[in-house]
């Protein structure tokens, strides 16, 4: 009964969590409960964080979402970083008397 208490405790943070760093703190401990409770053996509880894991996940693309249209995070392109080219202006060389 008490695991129940504390995953809707679990939820509800999450749902009260505003910022990234919040959501990732949520996440990093519901993450170390279940690898605890796989140790155990607890399935139960070892679903129940997966679950709440999942959805700090979803939370925290949620609130990247809304920070990139309010302009409050940057934008960044897509896509491999482009290589920056030499120019591909040819050179003749003369020869030199020597």
């Amino acid at each position: 009964m008490t695991a129940l208490i504390r995953y809707d405790a679990a939820r509800k943070a999450l749902a009260a969590a505003h910022r990234v760093d919040e959501v990732k703190a949520i996440r990093d401990k519901a993450e170390a409960v279940r690898v605890y409770a796989k140790q155990a053996g607890d399935f139960e509880l070892q679903n129940q964080a997966a679950e709440i894991r999942i959805r700090a996940e979803r939370r925290a693309g949620e609130l990247l979402g809304d920070m990139q249209t309010s302009g409050e995070r940057q934008a960044k392109e897509r896509g491999r970083p482009k290589i920056r080219t030499l120019p591909t202006t040819c050179f003749i060389l003369t020869p030199c008397n020597v």
